[in-house]
């Protein structure tokens, strides 16, 4: 999907390189990353933007092995949120249980399940990059029309 910040930091990333939407690219947005990725399997596109977690998460699943052929900073992702109205000892139970799933059999499946080995809490300054990042968003660069 256009929104997701994979997508704005590939067509930056692609900017930087001097390539033009609708001279040297087209893009078509899917619903979901597993989506775009289907049709790279399949032969209907070129290539997909997604981040590693998703990549290699449907590479297990399928698999089949993807060739990367750009990245770019890294972003914080994963993350979980929880309305200041939910109380704090509830909030810190659900910390706890997610911080906590690496030291169980059960907790370890889900995260395999996610490709991912644990979870950590997230500290404020662990979004810099992301704040750096949106500062340098330009207009839009829109997908080409079908």
């Amino acid at each position: 999907p256009t929104h997701v910040p994979a997508v704005h930091l590939a067509r930056q990333a692609l900017r930087e390189r001097g390539l033009v939407p609708d001279r040297d690219l087209s893009f078509r947005e899917f619903n979901t990353a597993d989506s775009c990725l289907q049709q790279v399997l399949i032969g209907a596109a070129d290539a997909c933007v997604t981040g590693p977690l998703g990549a290699r998460s449907f590479e297990l699943r399928h698999s089949v092995r993807l060739r990367t052929l750009l990245e770019t900073i890294s972003l914080p992702s994963l993350v979980f949120v929880v309305h200041p109205r939910v109380p704090e000892t509830d909030r810190a139970a659900l910390l706890e249980a997610l911080v906590g799933l690496n030291t169980t059999e059960h907790g370890r499946q889900i995260l395999e399940r996610i490709n991912t080995a644990a979870f950590v809490p997230a500290l404020d300054h662990d979004y810099d990059e992301v704040r750096r990042f949106v500062t340098t968003l330009e207009e839009p660069w829109l997908p080409s029309t079908p």
